[in-house]
């Protein structure tokens, strides 16, 4: 009788927004992601069959492809832990302690942001200081970031589309002051939006983050959230990065490759309570079904139709 009285977006709208919103979700997705071989193996060890790392590399390559970056890692919680962790690594990276954010970035994210502790010492955060962002457009206030940024600014990290849903035109002008001021440049986007406007890397964002919900995943409670992370093939980067990576990788035999995930030594299940982060294994399930959405869905918009406006 309890259970009889729920009710679901299906049967009133929704406006919740900020990570959890209605959108398509094709059938082949839901298909796929329920098959035994997939349901059963989305994480564990090397005793794990193959077809669970090439499902990871498929999603890896496809999102590589979509956001114009080398390296895409594990999905984490959501996107905002994705850019919490975005902004750890960039303290280790650049060996500083601040963090820059638009004061218009959602709440639930800026907390989270706030609230993840330093891996070193695992009892300091981040100081996270707020740029003033135009009432009208939303756009970061480039004269405030100019005025903000310092030696102490390890990431500036903004978002197009923001949270109030509005691109922010300057992301590359954006990246350049980070760059020039010695900071990381983190960028969240919306994957669905990559088909119409510029892909972060195109325009020099040192790393991007995001949800994949928006790609096949159905709304649920308490479940059904995931964030991703990409970044280049750079070695620093790659070691300050707590999540697995899943490549091509060779074997003993010359001229043999297989599926598999290098330096795993960096990542929490390794070292456990001395890893630079804990991230859990729960969302490996949402890669594959985000890489079953990439590649059922039809092909994006030509390089030269794109627009960052």
């Amino acid at each position: 009788m309890i259970l009889a009285r729920n009710t679901s977006c299906a049967e009133y709208p929704s406006f919740l927004g900020g990570g959890c919103w209605n959108h398509f979700a094709p059938a082949v997705r839901d298909e796929i992601v329920s098959r035994g071989e997939l349901l059963t193996a989305y994480s564990g060890g090397g005793y794990s069959a193959l077809g669970r790392r090439q499902a990871r590399f498929e999603y890896n390559s496809l999102t590589a492809e979509l956001l114009d970056y080398e390296v895409v890692v594990e999905p984490t919680y959501d996107r905002g832990s994705a850019a919490g962790f975005a902004a750890r690594m960039a303290a280790m990276i650049s060996g500083r302690r601040e963090v820059l954010v638009p004061e218009n970035l959602g709440r639930e994210r800026l907390s989270i942001i706030r609230e993840l502790r330093e891996p070193e010492y695992m009892e300091r955060h981040l100081p996270v200081h707020l740029v003033t962002c135009d009432p009208l457009t939303g756009q970061m206030l480039l004269d405030d970031l100019r005025r903000r940024l310092s030696a102490a600014t390890a990431a500036v990290s903004f978002e197009s589309p923001g949270y109030l849903g509005r691109l922010e035109p300057a992301a590359a002008e954006i990246r350049a002051l980070a760059r020039a001021a010695g900071a990381v440049s983190i960028v969240g986007v919306d994957p669905i939006s990559l088909g119409i406007v510029s892909s972060p890397g195109s325009y020099g964002a040192d790393i991007a983050v995001g949800d994949l919900r928006p790609l096949g995943m159905h709304m649920s409670c308490g479940t059904g959230l995931s964030g991703f992370m990409a970044f280049r093939d750079d070695d620093r980067a790659i070691t300050e990065c707590p999540f697995a990576i899943y490549t091509i990788v060779e074997t003993e035999v010359q001229g043999q490759r297989t599926f598999g995930e290098p330096l795993s030594g960096r990542t929490s299940c390794s070292q456990r309570e001395k890893a630079p982060d804990w991230v859990g294994a729960q969302t490996g399930l949402w890669a594959i079904c985000a890489g079953a959405h990439f590649a059922t869905a039809p092909a994006r918009l030509p390089q030269a139709t794109r627009s960052s406006r």
